[in-house]
């Protein structure tokens, strides 16, 4: 069995409702990951996923948005 995994990402640039869609789209995409939750306030996202976090970042990476990972 595969352990999930809950990591909170710095993300930039964040800044809109384009931003959030695209981030939204992304996620809700992967079947690793298991739930999301994007806070364009703070612009952080929190990703429950099988992934590791350095692959959520290269996929942030993709579309062009920069993930630092915070916790």
């Amino acid at each position: 069995m595969t352990t999930e995994n809950t990591y909170k990402f710095e993300v930039n640039p964040m800044t809109c409702q384009s931003c959030y869609r695209s981030v939204n789209t992304l996620l809700d995409s992967i079947e690793a990951v298991s739930k999301h939750t994007i806070d364009l306030s703070k612009k952080t996202v929190e990703v429950k996923t099988t992934l590791s976090s350095d692959e959520i970042i290269n996929k942030m990476k993709g579309i062009g948005k920069e993930a630092v990972l915070v916790n």
